[in-house]
């Protein structure tokens, strides 16, 4: 049984280590795509499951002038600084806040259920996707969430990327995560 074990924990660390080597490689050439040896969207699912903390978010490609008020139309970017994202195998996870401010909520919980949109070869790159769940829905009745491009994964650190249109050019929301 503990031969076993260990069998199995080199299988997982090995595969860790192969996505966190096509996740930078995917990093570094502007694409993640299976067809450029990034990731497939099993391997990031495995990936990033589990508790991260938002530790920061950065502002890519942002004219001056530009800022954002509120996220995923919840709070301001700064509510979700240091918040708690618990992303289990089963899909169905929360966001804990943990900031004080004028429009955070502390100890607030959101459901939400999470997957790796998986557009297929050649049709871009698997994306993270979540739809927040209020008391009383059913996920398969939510229609509206969100999607942000993943840039980047280890067993320690998570990149997530909102594209948003700012006229007429993309900048980008950078989430960093770190693992609990």
């Amino acid at each position: 049984m503990n031969r076993l074990l260990v069998i199995v924990a080199a299988l997982v660390s090995a595969s860790i280590l192969c996505m966190s080597c096509a996740s930078q490689q995917g990093a570094a050439t502007g694409g993640t795509s299976e067809a450029a040896g990034g990731p497939s969207a099993a391997a990031w699912r495995n990936g990033i499951k589990g508790q991260w903390t938002l530790h920061s978010i950065d502002k890519e490609n942002f004219p001056t002038a530009y800022s954002v008020k509120t996220i995923f139309e919840e709070a301001p970017a700064e509510c979700f600084v240091g918040s708690v994202w618990n992303l289990p195998n089963n899909g169905r996870g929360t966001i804990t806040f943990n900031t004080e401010g004028t429009l955070c909520a502390p100890g607030a919980v959101r459901n939400i259920v999470w997957s790796i949109y998986n557009p297929g070869k050649d049709n871009g790159e698997p994306q993270f996707q979540f739809k927040k769940i209020y008391p009383g829905d059913k996920p398969s009745n939510v229609t509206a969430g969100y999607r942000l491009d993943m840039s980047y994964a280890d067993e320690q650190q998570l990149t997530l990327r909102m594209p948003l249109e700012l006229d007429g050019q993309v900048g980008y929301l950078v989430f960093n995560f770190e693992r609990l």
